[in-house]
């Protein structure tokens, strides 16, 4: 009789036994997948590229190696992050693993007074930084903070960095390094842009792409509908659904303030998210989430970004994603860790391409949600049908599994020009730059 397979464990990981005390009073009982591959490749000194969905636990990934490695006094370690949210909580999650260890983080971003993170960068407990490009640049041009010996640098959510214009910084950051650091970067998707990034700073990484697009745990569903019914079908939703914590998209800030107001007049107490807030406005958001006080919260691509939280239920995309991979992103804010969540696309007539493209980039099926109000069905029985000329084919080709067409058969159209950007294609690394496991 075959024996069952054995439980992975972080005693088969090259860890320090005070990194596996920390994993053991923490809960947790066994590693991820993303960390059963990488915790190898980052101790033996090599740089890598990690490929997982959001909430697969690349955070300790790197942060137990890291925490194990750098020893005060001094700033050895940059974690590069592309929010101040998530700056904040990565450097929450590395100095709970740095618990009886020489090590501490300090969260480094705009929209608060210099003081405070100078004394803390300055203190020479302090070991690594977790920054923001733009505040660290600001730092670093008025010579207030030094990098000459950092000698482990993490790229945290590099195609998000992609995303939101922040690459450029990120190399003006990287060449205010010394050579001979290790470097690791984290994305869920590796367009062209991010890859190449990969070329110029990283020495022959190892690619190591684990799990599903988005988390395996989720399930993705779209109500086709009339613009002029979209608010009523979110309250409709809401009221179905009735979500412990639930997380909607918009696509500008203006509109995620008025959707909020709306909903409050509806009696649905929903908080805005996005980056006209102040400091102190969005770290309240983020704390009312913390305690779960926040059950609606309205949000921008940009602002949510960080918001990492295991309890959010649901994710509802009130605007389609214009760009496929935001579909992925905006997913990954639930189904956690494991757990169950739902993801909702409120799909117009104006939406139909963009939503096969989000189909295509998450690489799963949007099932159609029905939704009634006083018996009558708010949504269609039917998808959206993708324009032609936006992104070619009917609905019924946008729920069929994708499959490129050869280049040598691909004829040129004239309303090809007319076609709104999509989203960086996938590029993978040539063997010769992605190293061999």
């Amino acid at each position: 009789m075959a024996r069952a397979p054995q439980e992975p464990s972080f005693d088969d990981l090259p860890l320090s036994e005070r990194a596996r005390e920390v994993v053991h009073d923490l809960g947790w009982k066994s590693p991820t997948p993303i960390q059963m591959e990488v915790v190898p490749q980052l101790a033996a000194g090599r740089d890598i590229i990690g490929r997982a969905e959001t909430g697969s636990g690349k955070t300790a990934a790197f942060g137990l190696v890291m925490t194990d490695r750098i020893r005060a006094p001094g700033i050895q370690a940059l974690v590069l992050a592309p929010t101040r949210e998530l700056a904040q909580q990565i450097s929450v999650e590395l100095n709970k693993l740095a618990k009886g260890a020489p090590f501490h983080a300090v969260p480094v971003y705009g929209g608060v007074p210099y003081d405070a993170q100078l004394a803390a960068l300055r203190d020479p407990k302090t070991t690594c930084a977790v920054a923001t490009t733009g505040r660290l640049l600001d730092l670093l041009a008025k010579k207030q903070v030094l990098l000459n010996d950092v000698r482990f640098v993490v790229i945290d959510e590099a195609d998000r960095m992609l995303d939101l214009g922040f690459l450029p910084e990120v190399e003006r950051v990287l060449k205010l390094i010394p050579g001979g650091r290790q470097t690791a970067l984290f994305t869920a998707t590796l367009p062209k842009k991010v890859a190449m990034l990969a070329h110029r700073y990283m020495a022959h990484p190892r690619d190591i792409e684990v799990g599903r697009v988005t988390p395996e745990t989720a399930e993705h569903y779209r109500l086709d509908i009339t613009s002029e019914n979209k608010l009523n079908a979110l309250a409709a939703l809401f009221d179905k659904e009735n979500p412990r914590c639930a997380l909607v998209f918009t696509r500008t800030k203006d509109g995620a303030g008025r959707l909020a107001r709306e909903l409050r007049e509806r009696g649905f107490p929903a908080v805005e998210f996005h980056g006209d807030l102040d400091q102190t406005q969005r770290e309240q958001v983020v704390a009312d989430l913390r305690a779960g006080n926040a059950r609606y919260v309205i949000a921008t691509d940009v602002a949510a970004r960080g918001l990492d939280f295991d309890d959010i239920t649901h994710v509802v995309n009130y605007d389609v994603p214009e760009e496929a991979d935001s579909y992925v992103h905006r997913a990954g804010r639930t189904a956690r860790a494991g757990r169950a969540g739902r993801v909702f696309t409120l799909v117009t007539e104006n939406d139909g391409a963009h939503a096969k493209a989000a189909q295509m980039a998450a690489k799963t099926k949007l099932l159609l949600y029905p939704l009634f109000v006083d018996g009558k069905p708010l949504t269609s029985a039917t998808p959206t049908a993708a324009k032609i000329g936006m992104a070619g084919g009917n609905a019924r080709g946008a729920l069929r599994k994708h499959k490129p067409t050869p280049a040598a058969k691909v004829k040129p159209k004239p309303e090809d020009k007319q076609r709104p950007a999509r989203s960086e294609k996938q590029f993978d690394l040539p063997p010769s730059r992605r190293g061999r496991l």
